[in-house]
């Protein structure tokens, strides 16, 4: 019989992380015991203040094939590149991925130090609450709670809409004739997102085996790719193509468009903490969710800068690919290396998978971010979305919630694609405020306090968290710019304005009610005497 959890909830001195539980009633549990994981992760949920309900079905492999899926970034790289090659031309368009790599490593370094010691489903959220100053712990975690809820559901709209295009692409190659209509994108990113509903729901105890054949395809694909390019792609001067550098912007300074195209390359490599979301579902997590994150950010930041410099070395005329009848500038490239409308088709459609692919992958992410701020009370409804099928122990009604608003949202692109578009940039912006967030207090935290909290710090951490910080910050900040000088309504950056009114709204919502219902994770977290 389940019994209440009975907490000893005394003050939480702020900056520590949770140690061992007092006297701790261990809670009667749906989850079948196979999926409760191993002691360790008793012992993580238990000082968390947490109850198991959630199958802990993945393990290392599995996490590894999630990671990859969620972020499929190479082919992000190809879905993408037409904007930076637009704006810096090919050359910053690599070097960004180059920078990227280094400083987005120094941040997830930092953030899978943090997963290790304190391994939830609310990632961000939860270790802001831990590690901000004492006056702000509450209203912070809760911003970067609604940050994180709100990146990850613009992350699944612009995965699901980006599949739609490209399908449309594919369709426009083979059949000159096909005029790509607006409906026919909402309508396909439906069909993407419905897919992603079905493999989170019906399909759960299975999503660690179907992520595994994703990524054996990531990985086969990547290579299938990059080997056509090399052998039968056209080599342009390496000095030029590295070299070179464009005002496409129009900013009247080829300095200033190539930093902005560096800036939307490192987006790319946005949301590696992705397996943090979770934590609740692997077996071992404290010791897999470093892991993971580390090895994912390596593997993928190596796959897509050497991908990148193939692919851009093989645009043969730059101006004339980006206006391309596909709509979609890689099918183009694709299309000019091979000759070959069959061969640019499957080469496409493995991109295309890949994406399908990450749609399930963000689902699940996303839902489970949803889940576990309401479980919290962090936003309205929050005893509906906390909710937890006693069946296959998934949160069903925060994945219902995802798919429905990603429905909602691309029903705009049927009055205007730049108003949708304003949307989707919302994701990396999103996902990157609240990194500088949790590693400006981690920051903050080594540097005030003396007694470590649970686990070990890394000896060298604060130094990698304080250089991670300092060179994502300008990324950050030219993100928010638009790609274009002298922008109209259409090419206007609207991410800040559009943050800016979200958070707001939830300032609000927290000044009327959420101070008094939200619980911030600190306050549940067990301690020692």
């Amino acid at each position: 019989m389940a019994t209440k959890l009975d907490y000893e909830l005394t003050e939480l001195p702020h900056g520590n992380f949770s140690s061992r539980a007092k006297d701790a009633v261990v809670v009667a549990s749906t989850v079948p015991e196979k999926y409760m994981g191993t002691e360790v992760d008793h012992d993580d949920m238990r000082a968390l203040g947490k109850t198991q309900v959630l199958r802990r079905n993945f393990k290392t492999l599995g996490m590894v094939a999630f990671a990859n899926s969620v972020m499929v970034v190479w082919e992000t790289l190809l879905v993408v590149s037409g904007l930076g090659l637009s704006v810096g031309g090919r050359a910053p368009v690599f070097w960004g991925l180059i920078y990227g790599a280094f400083a987005m490593t120094c941040i997830y370094f930092t953030i899978a130090e943090m997963a290790a010691i304190a391994p939830t489903a609310g990632g961000q959220y939860h270790w802001v609450s831990e590690l901000a100053p004492r006056g702000i712990q509450s209203f912070l975690s809760y911003i970067t709670g609604w940050l994180v809820a709100l990146g990850w559901v613009s992350y699944l709209t612009l995965v699901s809409f980006t599949a739609a295009t490209t399908i449309q692409g594919i369709a426009a190659l083979n059949h000159p004739n096909y005029v790509a209509q607006p409906w026919h994108a909402t309508l396909l990113t439906w069909a993407v997102v419905s897919f992603g509903f079905f493999f989170n729901t019906a399909l759960a105890p299975r999503l660690p085996a179907v992520e595994v054949i994703f990524f054996i395809l990531h990985i086969v694909g990547w290579f299938g790719i990059f080997v056509t390019l090399l052998v039968m792609a056209p080599r342009h001067n390496a000095v030029d193509t590295f070299t070179t550098f464009v005002d496409g912007g129009e900013w009247g300074s080829i300095g200033l468009s190539a930093v902005i195209t560096m800036t939307n390359s490192t987006a790319m490599l946005v949301g590696y903490e992705s397996p943090v979301h979770m934590s609740e579902e692997t077996e071992n997590a404290s010791r897999v969710m470093p892991r993971v994150i580390s090895w994912s950010i390596i593997m993928n930041a190596l796959m897509v800068i050497a991908l990148a410099g193939i692919y851009v070395t093989a645009i043969d005329d730059l101006e004339t690919t980006l206006s391309t009848p596909t709509g979609v500038v890689f099918i183009q490239v694709f299309y000019d290396v091979t000759k070959s409308k069959a061969g640019t088709s499957v080469m496409a459609s493995i991109v295309v998978v890949e994406l399908i692919s990450a749609s399930i992958a963000e689902g699940a992410c996303a839902s489970r971010q949803m889940w576990s701020f309401s479980r919290d009370n962090g936003l309205p409804a929050s005893s509906w979305l906390a909710k937890v099928s006693a069946g296959f122990n998934i949160p069903i009604h925060a994945i219902l919630t995802t798919v429905v608003i990603v429905a909602l949202i691309s029903l705009i692109n049927i009055g205007s694609s730049a108003a949708l578009n304003a949307i989707n940039s919302l994701g990396g912006i999103s996902i990157l405020a609240t990194y500088l967030i949790v590693v400006a207090c981690y920051i903050w935290n080594r540097a005030t306090h003396d007694k470590p909290p649970r686990g070990q710090w890394s000896p060298f951490g604060l130094v990698i968290a304080i250089v991670g910080w300092c060179a994502v910050f300008p990324v950050f900040f030219f993100l928010l710019w638009p790609l274009s000088n002298h922008p109209n309504a259409e090419t206007m950056n609207w991410a800040i304005a559009m943050n800016g009114g979200v958070l707001i709204l939830a300032s609000i919502w927290y000044a009327i009610r959420a101070h008094k219902t939200y619980q911030p994770p600190v306050a549940k977290v067990l301690h020692d005497e």
